[in-house]
């Protein structure tokens, strides 16, 4: 029997991780491993008879909230959900459990950030501080309630411990927080960021995209393997932010060369689902082509789709419409007329299925009749159906041998077989054969 399990509740913007972290604590927990995470299962289990999805569900049964609720605000998945694979996937009642599972407990960053301010005033609010999710996301490096800078510890397992006992060994960034400030794009970056977190991916991710394309195809930027003239998206990005930020974030782009392609940040104009991207590189590709963060969340979560200035190519309207239209009025015409299949049948007949005695009559090429016989040979079976030579088919297959239906109704042997053949039947010549006639 498992001992009661004492819950405290999640606090505001609360990070997943460190709320776990909590409760294990409380009960007596020492780490934040397997055994902590298989007593969720464990009570998840007992509540709803099957196994747990995934920890979140567990997490969000002991709040007392719905899955979806929780992890719009404990978890970093509304802003991964930006860079799903399916059109639909952002929306919050398409989320799957393999999501749950990849970015429920994870913030997909080695390192863990805490605010100091934010550490003074949750104890003056709480008695006690909390890990929060918007530190937590890559490549925010300040405070968006306080300014400050924030301090970075590495990730794994440090959750479990409180903010203030972690701290005392976090890396400072006090060097470089005049540049951070002072750089437009960057301040711009995390304003993207936490509008990501609070408004959540679009309906419609393709359509989003499409508008990342559009702002850029207006900026005179491509998305091609090279620009001489180095006009790519991710040549506009390294003009933009501090190259050191940039590859301190994205380690994959510390080899970029200027007119050539960095598939971190092309690969966000580009529909291909083949081409990966994550959801801290369309943040930084947003605050190179908007000059604000609203401009640009509110761009991309439109429902209508993006309009080029200055297209002028001419298109043909109504072209979808008049094909549904025409798709609703069409009917195949068959390609094996009634004449055609009644001449192939007599043919058939007359030389016994023999391919190229029917080829000669026909005044066609051999392998043209096999491909009438193939294709259409139910139009054939169609034409032979009042036929002699069927009627005695009927009665072999009734019971009667090869060799006495042929003496009884004076067809030969071959073309018997033949139409056997042509029946996907293979038989012997004294078999009797007690199947009904199809």
């Amino acid at each position: 029997m498992v001992a009661p399990l004492i819950v405290t509740l999640p606090l505001p913007n609360e990070f997943s991780s460190g709320h776990l972290g909590r409760i294990i604590k409380i009960n007596g927990g020492k780490t934040l491993k397997a055994p902590s995470l298989a007593l969720l299962g464990h009570l998840y289990s007992q509540a709803h008879g099957d196994k747990q999805p995934s920890p979140i569900h567990a997490l969000a049964y002991l709040a007392g909230m719905e899955t979806a609720a929780y992890a719009r605000s404990h978890t970093l998945l509304p802003f991964q959900s930006f860079a799903f694979e399916k059109d639909a996937d952002g929306s919050t009642m398409n989320w799957r459990i393999a999501h749950f599972r990849r970015f429920g407990l994870s913030a997909i960053n080695p390192r863990a950030g805490v605010c100091p301010e934010c550490i003074r005033d949750d104890h003056e609010r709480h008695g006690f501080s909390y890990w929060h999710r918007e530190h937590q996301v890559v490549g925010v490096s300040l405070c968006a309630h306080h300014g400050s800078p924030l301090r970075f510890v590495p990730s794994d397992g440090i959750l479990f411990e409180p903010p203030e006992e972690a701290i005392s060994r976090a890396i400072s960034i006090e060097n470089d927080l005049g540049r951070l400030r002072s750089d437009s794009a960057v301040s711009r970056y995390h304003d993207i960021v936490q509008r990501m977190l609070n408004k959540g991916a679009p309906a419609s991710l393709y359509r989003a995209r499409d508008h990342i394309a559009a702002r850029a195809k207006s900026l005179g930027l491509s998305w091609c393997k090279i620009s001489k003239e180095e006009r790519l998206v991710s040549d506009a990005v390294f003009r933009t932010f501090p190259r050191t930020w940039l590859t301190d974030i994205f380690p994959n782009s510390s080899t970029k060369r200027m007119g050539h392609q960095s598939g971190v940040f092309d690969n966000v104009v580009r529909k291909s689902s083949v081409n990966r991207f994550s959801a801290a590189a369309l943040a930084v590709v947003l605050a190179t082509l908007f000059e604000s963060a609203e401009d640009a969340l509110d761009t991309i979560c439109s429902r209508h789709p993006p309009v080029l200035e200055g297209d002028t190519k001419k298109r043909r309207p109504g072209r979808p419409s008049q094909r549904a239209e025409l798709a609703k009025t069409y009917q195949r015409k068959p390609t094996f007329s009634a004449n055609g299949s009644a001449r192939v049948a007599q043919a058939f007949l007359m030389h016994g299925g023999d391919v190229d005695a029917m080829a000669r009559s026909l005044g066609c090429t051999v392998e043209q009749v096999r491909r009438r016989m193939s294709f259409h040979r139910k139009y054939v079976l169609n034409a032979l159906r009042e036929t002699r030579e069927y009627e005695a088919l009927k009665i072999f297959l009734g019971g009667l041998s090869l060799s006495e239906t042929s003496r009884q109704f004076n067809v030969p042997i071959p073309t018997l077989e033949a139409l056997l053949r042509l029946m996907h039947r293979k038989v012997t010549l004294e078999d009797p054969l007690p199947y009904a006639c199809s």
